[in-house]
């Protein structure tokens, strides 16, 4: 049943309805052997609240906090429950976090809601079988925009009374780093395809703030934290360049970095292929293989105990 209505989706897909694809992908969100905690609260705007992906019976696993795009004016996280469904039934905790947008709010403001979602997670998210010391930021889009500021600036953590610490790596997709309001955006644009977003790129990002302001910079931070890059060669919304301008960036502080392009990637490929996988877009992969990399001692050995009772199993009522 749930191969037939993939494939339903995957046909619906075709169409290029917003709606259609919404409901699409998150056909695999619905299945799969993990809870949904829904709508907690982390703060008291009505944007602000989140929902859990944790897998059954889970103790000590990897934490992934994952914001949605939609270029800071749109989307929610009930459109992206096949992420949740997807990294959940990988093994780890997931949290998606809502956020203010514009033009209720304005940079940071989203930033600062998003520290305030870092917060919860890292005092509760070990009553949903998360370790509170193997937290991961994610994002796609303006959503990786909110990670990155996040775990590159230091002062959003602190004034929610947490430290740069709590981060265990940072996973952009597709995200746009190296946002300018003023004159030509390339070649590092974030506007090619989208009627009128130059001036709202300009209302949302404004003064008394600048680039120096928005834009995320290792410098920001004493040490930044391990880093993977997803991005599409081909995306016509966010440049390519955006991300090796951030690759760069980390590569000049020493920082531990990853920047993988996908030839054929679009914008949307990168955050699609956790609900439809793809040989040409491993993004679930290159994120296991990333967090196994960065996750702490106590998760590995969790893992390792796992995959040793996993071959018990295998092994049992076998003669040799």
């Amino acid at each position: 049943m749930v191969v037939v209505l993939l494939l339903l989706g995957i046909m619906l897909l075709l169409s290029n309805c917003h709606r259609v694809v919404t409901f699409a992908v998150n056909i695999p969100g619905h299945f799969g052997a993990f809870d949904r905690h829904a709508d907690i609260s982390y703060g008291p705007n009505a944007r602000m609240r989140l929902d859990i992906y944790s897998p059954r019976d889970a103790q000590h696993r990897p934490v992934v906090v994952f914001w949605h795009g939609g270029l800071w004016v749109e989307g929610s996280k009930s459109q992206y429950r096949f992420v949740g469904a997807a990294l959940a039934r990988a093994g780890y905790v997931v949290v998606l976090p809502d956020y203010r947008l514009y033009p209720e709010v304005r940079f940071p403001a989203f930033v600062e809601d998003g520290a305030s979602a870092v917060r919860w997670v890292q005092h509760h998210i070990g009553k949903y079988g998360g370790d509170p010391k193997s937290i991961f930021l994610m994002g796609h889009s303006a959503g990786a925009h909110i990670a990155a500021m996040i775990a590159m600036d230091d002062r959003y953590l602190q004034t929610k009374g947490g430290s740069s610490q709590w981060i265990r790596g940072l996973i952009g997709l597709s995200g746009p780093y190296a946002i300018e309001t003023g004159g030509s955006l390339a070649p590092v644009g974030i506007c090619a395809a989208r009627v009128g977003c130059t001036r709202l790129l300009a209302a949302i990002f404004s003064a008394p703030y600048s680039s120096q302001d928005w834009q995320p910079k290792p410098a920001m931070i004493s040490a930044p934290p391990p880093t993977l890059l997803l991005h599409g060669a081909k995306d016509p919304l966010v440049s390519v360049q955006h991300s090796r301008a951030m690759h760069e960036r980390l590569v000049a502080r020493r920082g531990h970095v990853e920047l993988r392009v996908y030839p054929d990637g679009d914008h949307a490929d990168t955050i699609i292929a956790l609900s439809i996988p793809s040989a040409s877009f491993p993004v679930l992969e290159d994120i296991r293989r990333f967090i196994g990399k960065h996750a702490t001692n106590a998760e590995r050995k969790t893992r390792r105990a796992s995959e040793s009772a996993d071959i018990r199993d295998d092994l049992t009522g076998m003669s040799f």
